[in-house]
């Protein structure tokens, strides 16, 4: 397993010693995937012409899941506008 950043800067990171630059990345949430860190792949593939695919172990897609989903993370993080 690989984890990488360009740190959100903009500009590109070197490449560690010892690993090869990649064209093709999945990327794999275990638990609920989102649209914004689908979102920010998408960006960072076009940005650098690259094939990214993204998958999650779990999607909130009924109404009443999304708000219990939304009211367990304002309990993970107590003092949110939730």
């Amino acid at each position: 397993i690989v984890f990488c950043c360009d740190g959100g800067a903009g500009g590109a990171s070197p490449v560690p010693k010892g690993r090869a630059p990649f064209d093709d990345a999945i990327v794999f949430m275990v638990g609920g995937g989102n649209f914004c860190e689908y979102q920010g792949l998408v960006e960072y593939a076009q940005r650098k012409n690259k094939n990214v695919t993204y998958g999650c172990s779990g999607v909130s897609v009924h109404p009443t899941a999304v708000l219990g989903d939304v009211t367990a993370t304002c309990d993970w993080y107590p003092g949110t506008a939730c």
